[in-house]
């Protein structure tokens, strides 16, 4: 009868297990972290495009850099194609790749390799795996860097603890090219790091699936080598070993094969739990939608009180470049409000893009016109480029946003460059918050806009804007839904909101001022007291006709 464990065995065993817990939190919580400070990296890239001659040296070290510190390496394998092109961008990615996995791995060979050693001393199934590497190690390294399977960051950590040298360690890095260079392609056929970030799909040819199914092989062809090798190391230790005394020859042969047996389907089972353990931790971060972060930040710099400066977006780089990530992205893998703020943002972007790319700073309808004779409006003109397909400002306002979405608010956030427009908000509008943003825009139109909306109640009197003509068939239909519709931002009891409920008020159109929303008119018409647009510059109401064309 065996003996009972002692008191003292359980405490020791469930320690073991709580450090075990401790360190897989660890290197998960560091993958993670890694791939959210992925974010960072098309900033870095534009930087790396201005140094010129500089730049690779910054980009190799960057590179390491982000190996040691579980950044993705995927997303800047693509931004060195989009920088450098295919030759110098394959060369600047391995060396950097290179450098970086071999200060991982002398990380993890100085710092932990000792205690795993100890630990490997007791237990022959592990220790026969670790001299299994260290028998091929150069072999198995380099299968390994062809495997998709092994996440690179986790691996260049994992194989610090095991027994490869570091020669062989180092040789076998030529693993990482045939990956690179397909990522570095696709990076230099994208030419845009901030499409690629923004979620954008690089392409699936026949050049990726080779890599893939080369990756699968040599995932089955190192589990087998390191198997096998294994096997026959334990088949060794366990032969080798002093028979006791009281058993006979063919009694410890007979353990000694059914203790193989049991090693090798033990190592079978390790080597499954750990593909899928590494294939949990190296699977995408669920989509966080398309990063606005540029146009955000341009936003809060160039926008204010709702007043634009159109020199400033026309001379920013990174204005370009948002328009190049929207050119890209395929919204229809968003989910619904990812969707509809990402088409927001794009019609107000390419409004400003439009203002730019004609130089006008009087008025959006002084556009396309010839001899004052409107040929073709500024709403038609097809400048707007998504997903590969080019869209007019009316496409994407008439033809998507208004009959996909059935989203009256969307009406107090698209914003047709114009005094009359509800305000640009200084903030691009996300998935996350969008709820929140077009509630705000109407409290920002309906209450806070009295040239544009407002209520008097005393004398029973609505004046709105015509927005609420134009557009009264998504508003209930008339004048009076409308202002039901609008009733929600006045306080609860209110007379404002009781009169609005009614219906029984007189309805006033305000003016609509179509002078340019730019900081410099606003400042000209603050200085010459007046921010009141003559009638003249008011148009028509035209129901049910889109008042931006």
């Amino acid at each position: 009868m065996p003996a009972a464990p002692s008191s003292s065995a359980v405490p020791s065993q469930s320690a073991r297990w709580l450090r075990i817990g401790l360190a897989v939190a660890v290197v998960v919580a560091l993958v993670l972290l890694g791939r959210r400070a992925g974010s960072a990296v098309p900033e870095f890239a534009a930087d790396i495009a201005g140094l010129g001659a500089l730049g690779p040296v910054v980009f190799v070290l960057g590179y390491a850099i982000a190996t040691v510190a579980f950044i993705p390496g995927s997303l800047l394998t693509l931004a060195a194609g989009a920088v450098f092109g295919l030759l110098k961008g394959t060369i600047v990615v391995f060396a950097g790749a290179t450098i970086g996995s071999t200060l991982a791995f002398l990380v993890s060979r100085y710092a932990a390799r000792s205690l795993v050693a100890r630990r490997l001393a007791g237990n022959q199934q592990f220790a026969a795996v670790d001299r299994a590497i260290a028998a091929q190690g150069r072999r198995i390294v380099f299968l390994l860097r062809l495997s998709p399977a092994f996440p690179f960051s986790v691996l260049n950590y994992a194989l610090g603890l095991s027994r490869v040298t570091l020669r062989d360690y180092v040789l076998a890095s030529v693993g990482m090219l045939p990956g690179t260079v397909l990522y570095v392609y696709y990076g230099k056929l994208a030419g845009d790091v901030a499409a690629l970030a923004g979620g954008a799909q690089t392409p699936k040819g026949p050049a990726y699936y080779a890599v893939l199914i080369l990756g699968l092989v040599a995932t089955v062809v190192v589990t087998t080598i390191v198997t096998r090798t294994a096997r026959r190391a334990l088949r060794e230790a366990t032969e080798t070993a002093a028979p006791v005394a009281s058993r006979g020859a063919a009694v410890v042969k007979s353990e000694v094969a059914a203790s193989s047996l049991t090693d090798v389907r033990s190592m079978h089972r390790l080597m499954l739990a750990t593909l899928l353990t590494l294939a949990l931790v190296s699977a995408p971060l669920p989509s966080q939608g398309f990063d606005h972060s540029a146009f955000d930040a341009l936003l809060k710099q160039y926008v204010a009180k709702g007043m634009v400066d159109y020199d400033a977006f026309g001379a920013a780089p990174t204005f370009r470049t948002y328009l190049q990530s929207l050119a890209r992205q395929d919204p229809a893998r968003l989910s619904r409000d990812e969707q509809l703020a990402f088409w927001i943002n794009a019609y107000n972007a390419y409004t400003i893009q439009l203002i730019v790319k004609h130089d006008e700073r009087r008025s959006i309808r002084n556009i396309n016109k010839t001899f004052f004779l409107k040929l073709k409006g500024p709403w038609a003109e097809p400048l707007a480029r998504v997903g590969g397909k080019d869209y007019t400002l009316d496409d994407i306002e008439h033809v998507i946003i208004r009959p996909t979405y059935g989203e009256p608010r969307i009406h107090f956030a698209l914003v047709c460059a114009a005094m009359g427009c509800p305000p640009l908000r200084d903030e691009a509008y996300t998935g996350a918050r969008l709820e929140a943003q077009l509630e705000d825009q109407g409290t920002v139109f309906i209450i806070q806009s009295p040239t544009k909306n407002r209520v008097n109640a005393a004398y029973g009197v609505l004046h709105h804007s015509l927005i609420f003509e134009w557009y009264k068939e998504d508003f209930g239909g008339s004048i009076q839904g409308a202002a039901r519709y609008m009733a929600r931002w006045f306080p609860e009891g209110s007379a404002e909101r009781r009169l609005l409920m009614s219906g029984e008020f007189s309805a006033v159109e305000t003016e609509y001022d179509w002078t340019l929303n730019s900081q410099e008119n606003s400042r000209r018409l603050s200085a010459a007291g007046t921010a009141r647009p003559s009638r003249s510059q008011s148009p028509a109401p035209v129901a049910a006709v889109a008042p931006r064309t």
